[in-house]
């Protein structure tokens, strides 16, 4: 049996592949409910009220009943992470919640390996933009990802680890999993949530981080890809991945050993371990 063979639907643990609900394996489930991704660290967590609120949100937004709690999702996730030998090393876990037809909640938690760490990161420039404000709540992580598959099949196509991804007016917005950040002249930039962009968890404790320590003076606004690529340097973060340096936007490289980037990476992970619970 493999470490992620068990799967945690409403509460009841059931073997993956023998799991009989609908919620578990149907496309509808993927496409109507909402999600979080966060990060083990051998049963610890960062940030896990942060994602659980979200996630709340998310469900408000889709009409979902009831509210899911956070101690009681910390308890079944240690569960999951128990039956599947996963307390003693690092894991991705997956909290799933979705609706059936009746307008019942459905949460369903499951386990993945960390994919390899690479150093740095080459970003494709891509044709798909992120989807729209107009069209789709940015601000919460919700299953239909329509946008961001067809961007990281472009990606993939070019041989990239990821997609550069613009709004429909043609401003910096994210990558396809991971908010965006970049360096020039002693200031940090990233794009503000009006670019439809996600206001990110691991964003948002970088940006207090810079702001706490004065590190850095921050901006965030909208920016063109010309001023992207004449950034000094470039990284990319999310709750699994934590902090990635982009070593190329298309044909523009950029350093990755960066001093300011060494600081925020530094600082990064000391707070982290802080937070870690």
């Amino acid at each position: 049996m493999s470490k992620h063979d068990y799967i945690l639907i409403e509460g009841e643990i059931q073997l993956k592949e023998g799991a009989t609900q609908q919620v578990a394996t149907s496309s509808s489930f993927e496409e109507v409910g909402c999600f979080e991704t966060i990060r083990s660290y051998q049963g610890k967590f960062f940030l896990l009220e942060e994602h659980i609120d979200r996630l709340n949100k998310g469900m408000e937004y889709l009409g979902i009943e009831s509210v899911v709690n956070v101690q009681r999702i910390r308890k079944d996730i240690l569960t999951l992470l128990s039956h599947n030998a996963l307390l003693a090393e690092d894991c991705v876990v997956k909290i799933q919640c979705t609706s059936s037809v009746d307008r019942r909640r459905h949460v369903v938690i499951s386990t993945r390996d960390l994919t390899e760490k690479l150093p740095h990161w080459k970003l494709a420039l891509v044709q798909t933009p992120v989807a729209s404000k107009k069209n789709k709540e940015t601000s919460l992580k919700l299953s239909s990802r329509i946008h961001y598959n067809r961007a990281a099949d472009e990606a993939n196509k070019l041989g990239a680890d990821d997609a550069l991804m613009l709004n429909e007016e043609g401003f910096i917005s994210e990558t396809t999993i991971a908010n965006l950040f970049w360096i020039k002249d002693h200031t940090l930039y990233t794009p503000s949530v009006q670019c439809d962009s996600l206001a990110g968890i691991t964003r948002n404790f970088i940006l207090q981080n810079c702001k706490s320590e004065s590190l850095i003076e921050v901006e965030k606004g909208a920016y063109t890809l010309t001023e992207l690529l004449s950034a000094e340097t470039v990284f990319a973060c999310n709750s699994v991945r934590e902090i990635i340096p982009i070593q190329q936007i298309g044909d523009t490289l950029f350093d990755t050993n960066h001093p300011v980037l060494t600081q925020i990476s530094s600082l990064y992970s000391t707070n982290k371990k802080k937070r870690l619970n």
